[in-house]
């Protein structure tokens, strides 16, 4: 259940990114240049999130002896 957990997180991750997106069509240049800031710290959490993810899962997967004999 802790994979869902992390998909859940991921899920929150993209759309707070698509709303970021959206802000920054509102901006002026200073607070444009703070949202894009702010919209790749969140990019950045995602692919951290989703990293995170895939090696829960397969620690999972070598548990079961079923994969990555390397970890």
């Amino acid at each position: 259940m802790e994979l869902k957990s992390y998909n859940n997180e991921i899920k929150v991750l993209e759309s707070k990114i698509e709303r970021l997106k959206e802000e920054i069509n509102n901006e002026d240049d200073q607070d444009l240049n703070n949202k894009l800031c702010e919209l790749d710290e969140v990019k950045r959490a995602k692919e951290l999130k989703k990293m995170e993810l895939y090696y829960q899962a397969m620690l999972k997967l070598k548990f079961k002896g079923l994969c990555c004999e390397y970890i």
